[in-house]
Formats: structure tokens, sequence, C-alpha cells
């Protein structure tokens, strides 16, 4: 036997890390001592289309949270902590020096 053909899976955040024609390395259960070298033919389309559908999610996740960020002004936020603190009447605001909340619990 002179030609060996292996087909595998790549985790889909490790596909952009290969390319064609890249050498490479298997080792084979059966043979754990004993790894075959070659070089990598090819890439199946859905593998690459896997892994740009991943760093487009991660683009996406990452401009939501910008936005979320920007919209986040420090009256609103002012507002936010006013109104929990109205919904629970189980927690007191005392005040300090720095402005800063420090919160207890009414026993």
């Amino acid at each position: 036997m002179t030609d060996l053909i292996f087909k595998g899976t790549v985790d889909e955040i490790d596909v952009g890390k290969i390319a064609a024609e890249m050498p490479c390395r298997i080792k084979v259960g059966a043979l754990p001592d004993a790894p075959v070298t070659g070089r990598l033919s090819r890439i199946a389309p859905q593998a690459k289309k896997d892994a740009e559908i991943e760093v487009a999610r991660a683009r996406g996740a990452a401009q939501a949270q910008e936005i979320v960020r920007s919209t986040l002004s420090s009256s609103y936020l002012h507002y936010l902590w006013i109104k929990t603190l109205n919904e629970n009447p189980n927690v007191i605001y005392v005040a300090t020096e720095a402005n800063m909340p420090i919160f207890k619990n009414v026993k």
C-alpha cells in the first residue's frame, strides 16, 4: 500500500489555520507510535463556510456590545438605579462621600 486517504474533521475554529497542500502528520489509533506524514489535499467548502459563519457571529456580537455600550449614558444608568431602588422595598440606599451606593437588606 503506497497511498493513504484520510477523511476527517477539523474544529471550525481551526479551519482558518489550515490550507491545501499544507504538510500534515496523522496518528492512526492502531499504530500510535508510527505517525503517517503527507499533504492536505483539500478542505471541504462546508468547513470554510462554517468558519466564516463563526467569524461573522463573533463580529456581530462585538458590534451589538458596542451599540449597547454607546447608548448607556450616565443619566440613563442613574435612572435605572433609582427605578431599581424604588421597586425593591427590601433595599436601603446609604449615601457615602464618594456617592457610591452601599446596599443593606432590611431585616
